[in-house]
């Protein structure tokens, strides 16, 4: 997968600016024809969202990823919680984003949007590989989790 689908996925995952509205359609764009699935679900989530209301978005935003958040967006905190290994794991992918030169902005090296912006740039193949299939994916399954309506229901 090029960069820029990185790029566009990551942005979907950030606090949402005012250019939140044109991310999800570039996003839709760049990803429906090569990948249906991911278009569909694309779809759908934009028309689950606010969109044209930045302030709405802003609040749905922090109130699913922030303030009492139904997931994390930190996949350290996703697959450790508070345990030592999230504490490795972040000096650990702190050092990638800086041989890659990629800027984590006020998030930690862990987050999801830094993650997805990282693996594009790792010129090692098998370390960006282990990290899709060590952390991403199964930090992204359980994040899925979360919002299944028995989860949510518990969390209510």
């Amino acid at each position: 997968m090029s960069p820029a689908r990185y790029d566009l996925l990551a942005a979907l995952f950030a606090h949402p600016g005012p250019s939140f509205d044109e991310d999800v359609t570039r996003a839709l764009a760049c990803h429906s024809e090569p990948y249906p699935d991911a278009g569909r679900a694309l779809q759908a989530f934009a028309h689950l969202l606010p969109m044209g209301n930045l302030i709405a978005l802003q609040e749905l935003y922090t109130r699913t990823f922030d303030i009492q958040a139904i997931t994390s967006l930190d996949i350290g905190y996703t697959l450790f919680g508070e345990d030592y290994k999230r504490g490795a794991l972040l000096a650990n992918l702190s050092g990638e984003h800086t041989r890659a030169g990629n800027d984590c902005g006020a998030e930690l090296a862990d987050h999801l949007t830094n993650v997805l912006r990282l693996l594009p740039k790792l010129t090692d193949v098998t370390l960006r590989d282990d990290l899709v299939r060590v952390l991403v994916a199964p930090a992204l399954r359980e994040m899925i989790r979360e919002f299944e309506p028995e989860r949510l229901a518990k969390k209510e």
